[in-house]
């Protein structure tokens, strides 16, 4: 293993080890997520990312081969990356074990899977996120099971990024602190790049404006270069001062360690039965790091030599031509850094065949009008839900 697989690897390890997940209600909940007989709660850590991975590549593969997925949806439902660092305080995949809590067996297990997590910016609750796999009722009854489990234990739990209420018992409540506070909106690649008519007018003038004053450039960011980590550090610091980037530090060291993902093996739908990690690892090669074969680029945006924006982005789903972005960063001091950042996002991933880009959802008026002046062609609306 390279020097900087070890790094990345350790860094991944070190910020999961160093957030201890606190529960108020219950501080006995989480040892018995491992005792629950009709629930298989199962925590993932740095060493299963692949098998998340591809647990959620099957699910969107039988999603498409059962015609269930809606022309519209969530572009991050199926995204590794995007749970991994909203579950970097503790996430677990979810399953009925088709026995009752006593073990003894009642039905048989229902094939539908979900990820929970501790709430990355609220201590002691936890959000449900929507289910994939087997059929409706299995998937309404995976829902059931563990909402009982986890309020019951007197824990805050909250259903988050589901499109609708899964039964009438749900109610509706607003996202006050996380991205789908406001609607996900969706680029056209192609669009952003050529740039034309009335609507990219100003568009057009801020990219201008950068170019007028300053020699732009753009280049790759490797975060397995410690240079080029030093220097998207430096950059976030310099965008936020004072505030906890451990999301991004946790996305940078998702990347994959050979900074090779042009020799990527992307799983098709023919590959869609995979089970296992040992099975992914067999299409990807035994010797690849867990967590190495995330879809995951990133940009700098140089202005005379000094980075003031950068990018970063998961080729979510090659099959669909959806990519979902995941730091759109530029200096202030930069006027037209922004415009840089995204029109680059978007050549790179329409050369690739990328036809649509999610700027997913925000938590603020502000950024939410700022995203709105990209020109979306989609946007989705998401909900939060309790139980009453």
């Amino acid at each position: 293993m390279s020097e900087v697989t070890t790094s990345n690897t350790q860094r991944l390890r070190q910020q999961q080890e160093g957030h201890s997940v606190e529960i108020k209600g219950d501080p006995g909940l989480l040892e018995r997520f491992s005792a629950h007989a009709s629930l298989s709660f199962r925590r993932l850590d740095s060493e299963d990312v692949s098998d998340l991975q591809c647990r959620l590549h099957c699910g969107l593969n039988e999603c498409r081969k059962q015609q269930e997925c809606p022309s519209v949806q969530d572009p991050c439902r199926f995204s590794a990356a995007y749970f991994l660092m909203t579950g970097r305080k503790g996430l677990w995949i979810v399953e009925l074990t088709g026995k009752d809590e006593a073990g003894g067996s009642v039905q048989a297990a229902s094939g539908s899977s979900l990820l929970l997590c501790a709430h990355p910016n609220s201590a002691g609750r936890f959000l449900i996120f929507p289910p994939w796999g087997g059929d409706s009722n299995g998937r309404t009854a995976l829902i059931d099971a563990v909402w009982n489990f986890v309020a019951k234990s007197g824990v805050s739990v909250q259903l988050a990024r589901f499109p609708a209420a899964p039964h009438v018992g749900f109610r509706e409540v607003e996202e006050t602190l996380l991205d789908w506070r406001f609607p996900v909106h969706i680029l056209d690649t192609q669009k952003v790049v050529k740039k034309e008519g009335f609507a990219f007018k100003q568009f057009r003038w801020k990219l201008h404006c950068l170019q007028q004053k300053h020699r732009v450039e753009k280049e790759d960011l490797q975060p397995g270069r410690e240079e080029d980590r030093r220097e998207a550090m430096k950059l976030l610091n310099t965008w936020r001062p004072g505030d906890d980037h451990s999301v991004y530090d946790c996305l940078l060291s998702l990347f994959p360690c050979d900074n090779d993902t042009e020799t990527e093996t992307a799983i098709t739908e023919a590959e869609a039965p995979c089970k296992s990690k040992r099975h992914l690892n067999d299409l990807l090669g035994e010797n690849e790091a867990a967590r190495g074969k995330l879809r995951l680029r990133g940009r700098f945006v140089r202005a005379d030599g000094n980075v003031v924006g950068m990018s970063i982005w998961e080729e979510t789903d090659p099959q669909g031509g959806m990519a979902n972005a995941y730091a759109n960063v530029a200096l202030h001091d930069f006027p037209g850094s922004s415009q840089h950042v995204h029109w680059d996002m978007c050549r790179c991933l329409a050369d690739r065949g990328f036809s649509f880009l999610s700027l997913g959802g925000s938590e603020t008026a502000g950024l939410d009008l700022f995203k709105q002046k990209m020109r979306p062609v989609q946007r989705v609306e998401l909900k939060s839900f309790v139980l009453d």
